[in-house]
């Protein structure tokens, strides 16, 4: 399938790394630039690991690029995917798809909306988290869940 992927250093690195193990196109990614190392744990910038990886890569505040967009209306990824972003999706960005929208969130949705849901169970003291694929919609969190997986939070 061939995938735009919005995401985050961090947790984008590991979506990106599954996508192109399991040979899917990874047309675009989408990304914020990162002013440095990665601040929370280590991890590459996923902007260098796309590009390492041939991918063309838009790193920007803001999604509003229209050189971008008219690219992307005229070969249209399947799926548009987020795996962590720093601002709401427009619709001109869900809407590109021709298969689906969805995200991959570190949270058992409902519950853990928003940023940073893994700091949340932690300081919230949870003993259960997970991970949730659901339908990306221009409201963050407001499509159906597809699928999780819950796993327990160590001591």
């Amino acid at each position: 399938m061939r995938i735009l992927l919005l995401g985050l250093t961090g947790y984008g690195n590991p979506v990106l790394r599954t996508l192109l193990a399991t040979g899917h196109e990874v047309v675009a990614v989408l990304t914020r630039q990162e002013e440095g190392p990665f601040p929370y744990y280590s991890e590459r910038n996923l902007a260098q690991e796309a590009r390492e990886a041939g991918i063309v890569v838009h790193e920007s505040p803001s999604l509003a690029d229209s050189a971008l967009l008219a690219t992307l209306r005229s070969q249209p990824p399947d799926v548009v995917l987020l795996a962590s972003y720093h601002e709401k999706v427009p619709a001109r960005i869900v809407n590109l798809a021709t298969r689906a929208s969805l995200g991959v969130h570190p949270a058992l949705l409902p519950e853990g909306r928003g940023a940073t849901p893994t700091t949340w169970t932690l300081v919230d003291g949870k003993t259960r988290t997970g991970v949730s694929v659901y339908q990306l919609t221009p409201i963050p969190f407001e499509g159906a869940v597809y699928r999780q997986r819950s796993i327990e939070v160590a001591p």
